[in-house]
């Protein structure tokens, strides 16, 4: 089944593929879908149309994922209307980012992970000009950030791989039971800007990540899988 997010995911300039039991969103280059959509404020009905946006998803150890979205979308006029009775989506059960439902690798290594995000910002704009009237994206910058727990330069010199401009994958997988897993894949991820941090009395290294497009994964930065 298509997940609830994906209608929102197409709007973010992601395509969207599916396959018995799994459903694949990754970044297109044209074609770019948009939605409308109705937010009620105690009674305030305040729709959009035409929206497009951008998304960044984020893991944090011991809390529940996330996907963030802001959408921009032409605007309509507010009206005073009763909230709608409607059948509300009852999402599965949340699971936190943990040891029994989270896997990940950056570069082939796995350690203690604290937090990862991908932001993959679009550029969506109002153009209003003789002959376009409408919501367009004009660009695509993909970026996240990573902190895990340190590691000896003799196991990993991610210092080294950073002055290299060393690329490699990073990929969580998060949930173990069929119709409730997502995976995030970013085939040529750069780590920039090392730093030392701290986690419960821990030493950490934390990394902003420049992710590149990959002529062997269809060009894209980053695939979100669901199945």
């Amino acid at each position: 089944a298509k997940p609830n997010v994906g209608k929102i995911l197409r709007a973010c300039g992601f395509s969207e593929t599916s396959d018995v039991g799994v459903v694949t969103y990754a970044p297109v280059e044209a074609a770019f879908e948009s939605l409308s959509a109705l937010v009620y404020i105690d009674g305030n009905k305040h729709p959009i149309m035409g929206a497009k946006g951008k998304v960044t998803a984020e893991w944090k150890a011991n809390d529940c994922p996330i996907f963030k979205v802001e959408l921009v979308g032409l605007y309509v006029d507010t009206e005073y209307e009763d909230n709608p009775a409607t059948a509300c989506y009852a999402p599965p059960m949340p699971l936190e980012v943990n040891n029994a439902n989270t896997t990940w690798s950056l570069h082939g290594i796995t350690t203690s992970l604290y937090s990862a995000s991908i932001d993959v910002a679009t550029n969506p704009e109002l153009r209003d000009l003789p002959g376009q009237y409408g919501i367009e994206i004009t660009d695509r910058v993909t970026s996240g950030a990573i902190e895990f727990a340190a590691s000896r330069v003799d196991d990993k010199n991610w210092f080294e791989a950073v002055r290299n401009l060393d690329t490699g994958v990073f990929n969580i997988v998060h949930g173990t039971v069929a119709g409730n897993i997502v995976e995030a894949i970013a085939h040529k991820v750069q780590l920039l800007e090392p730093q030392y941090g701290e986690q419960n009395n821990r030493r950490s290294n934390s990394f902003n990540m420049n992710i590149v497009p990959s002529p062997t994964a269809g060009e894209h930065e980053v695939a979100f899988i669901f199945r």
